[in-house]
């Protein structure tokens, strides 16, 4: 019985990181147009997150943004988002993403199309201000 107290202890709420609500800003390294910025404006209730989510890269053609929702992170520190794109025919990306573990307003992560044939892959690297 010890162990299961002890073991729902661990599993108590305060151990969960802030939330992730904010404006994130970093950088992309995309496997089709290089390398480019990233801003996420994200609002998190509960679990749940929602917001928008843009990308830039130099030659201007590359460009994407619209809406975000996703799961943030528990004890894992795992966050996962869709980022669903505004301009019609454009790809939406699957993202998989970790919180630092030392540094809550610090994400990475990789992303993969999630309704395109498009190879296009790539990673992230981003910081709440």
């Amino acid at each position: 019985m010890l162990a299961l107290a002890v073991g729902l202890l661990g599993c108590s709420s305060d151990n969960a990181p802030k939330p992730l609500t904010g404006t994130w800003t970093g950088t992309l390294q995309d496997s089709l147009a290089g390398r480019g910025t990233l801003v996420l404006n994200i609002s998190q209730a509960n679990r749940q997150l929602t917001g928008t989510w843009q990308s830039t890269f130099p030659d201007g053609r590359n460009n994407n943004g619209g809406t975000l929702s996703g799961t943030g992170p528990t004890q894992d520190l795992m966050i996962t988002m869709v980022w669903s794109a505004a301009q019609p025919g454009a790809c939406s990306f699957t993202v998989t993403a970790l919180l630092d573990n030392n540094d809550e307003d610090h994400v990475t992560g990789t992303y993969v199309p999630s309704n395109c044939a498009q190879p296009e892959s790539g990673s992230l690297d981003v910081t709440r201000h």
